[in-house]
């Protein structure tokens, strides 16, 4: 697969400081980020606005950015045009999941009117290019997922996510989605929530979403403004990496941040011991099959969201325990993350491919895994999951 040659940085060096620097000017004031607010528990880190996470970015972060890395923008930016009026699925795809690139850097002399006309255009432009690459492949059940998942609101999308569900009825992923938009419909979300126990396989796509972004960035040309060593590490010091950045890391970082990933707050809420739907001892059975593929998916968030809500499932299955201490390890990783372990180690192709995965080996190699046999986490309810496979009481009054 094309990208399988790059060296790619850590996710968690976040979004490139233009993309944050691009969510603070616009402000995220839609009543589309609204929704994304109240829902970013239920969302991974990469799916959620720079903002939304507490990243402190303002306008005049602009005045900071050292000239190799205006230079990156420019020619980032540039290209994101030229894919913006191709016709082809890969193309608009790959620009649909970097439309942030397609912005000038002048936020600090922009009125919040012009700030939201911004943000708008933007919104309807990574639409276009979603749908038409969808039209453009119609029976790809990548591109369907990858477009609907971009797909801003309306008919259009409620098609798109009906087209899903035919191309791919066996990918779990799409139930999945299907229960956040099962709305107040109990029938739907437990016929939902059914589907996915039943789906035999679970695909996100990201393979296909790298593969489209390097397709369209890996063959930038540095520019003049980074041909010397000390400019190149100015540019990784401006995200906090040691390693040299290239056009196709700038565009894979901001493409993990732009796509959107299934809400799972539905799926949580139903799941829930004694919530009723379904018969209870089916709705254990088809909630812990789904639980345990998330609770094995590629990124911490499937991992965190799902191993808490599993614990509780199967307390009293001979697995109980042994699911307990997957949490605790889970755990351990996001507790290591910001302290001993090196995340410029960690490469965004593993993120975008398998980053909890790239966690553990990273931590192996640093000695730092499995955790210490008497570490738990700080977390009161995550202590007591751990230690009870019960949710701790809430103190009294």
């Amino acid at each position: 697969m094309p990208g399988k040659d790059h060296r790619f940085r850590q996710v968690a060096i976040a979004l490139v400081l233009v993309v944050a620097m691009v969510v603070a000017w616009m402000g995220w004031r839609s009543p589309a980020n609204r929704v994304v607010a109240a829902d970013v528990a239920a969302r991974p880190l990469a799916a959620v606005p720079a903002t939304a996470r507490g990243t402190q970015v303002t306008p005049a972060d602009e005045a900071t950015l050292n000239p190799c890395t205006r230079a990156w923008h420019e020619a980032l930016r540039t290209r994101a045009r030229k894919l913006r009026a191709t016709d082809d699925a890969m193309s608009l795809l790959a620009y649909a999941l970097t439309a942030p690139l397609d912005t000038p850097l002048d936020a600090r002399r922009r009125t919040e009117a012009a700030m939201a006309r911004d943000w708008e255009s933007w919104q309807r432009e990574t639409q276009r290019a979603s749908q038409r690459a969808a039209e453009l492949a119609p029976d790809d059940a990548g591109v369907t997922w990858l477009a609907a998942n971009l797909c801003v609101g309306g008919d259009a999308c409620r098609a798109l996510w009906s087209r899903a569900e035919t191309l791919a009825p066996d990918n779990m992923a799409v139930w999945i989605a299907a229960t956040g938009k099962a709305g107040g419909d109990p029938e739907a979300l437990d016929r939902a929530i059914e589907r996915a126990a039943a789906a035999p396989r679970y695909d996100m796509h990201e393979d296909l979403m790298v593969e489209a972004v390097t397709n369209a960035y890996a063959s930038m040309p540095r520019p003049a403004a980074c041909a010397n060593a000390e400019a190149r590490a100015a540019d990784s010091r401006q995200y906090g990496s040691t390693q040299e950045l290239t056009g196709l890391d700038h565009a894979l970082v901001i493409a993990n941040g732009t796509r959107s990933l299934p809400a799972y707050r539905m799926l949580l809420q139903r799941c829930k011991p004694g919530s009723g739907g379904f018969e209870e001892g089916t709705t254990t059975a088809a909630c812990a099959i789904v639980f345990r593929r998330l609770a094995e998916g590629d990124t911490l968030h499937e991992r965190l969201l799902a191993l808490p809500a599993l614990i509780e499932l199967t307390r009293d299955e001979a697995d109980g325990r042994a699911v307990r201490e997957r949490y605790r390890e889970t755990l351990w990783i996001q507790d290591q993350l910001g302290s001993a372990m090196s995340a410029q180690s960690i490469r965004i192709e593993d993120n975008a491919l398998g980053e909890a995965m790239a966690m553990e080996a990273r931590m192996r190699e640093a000695g730092r895994w499995p955790p210490p046999d008497d570490w738990l986490p700080s977390d009161r309810q995550a202590r007591s999951l751990i230690l009870t496979g019960r949710r701790a009481p809430e103190p009294t009054r």
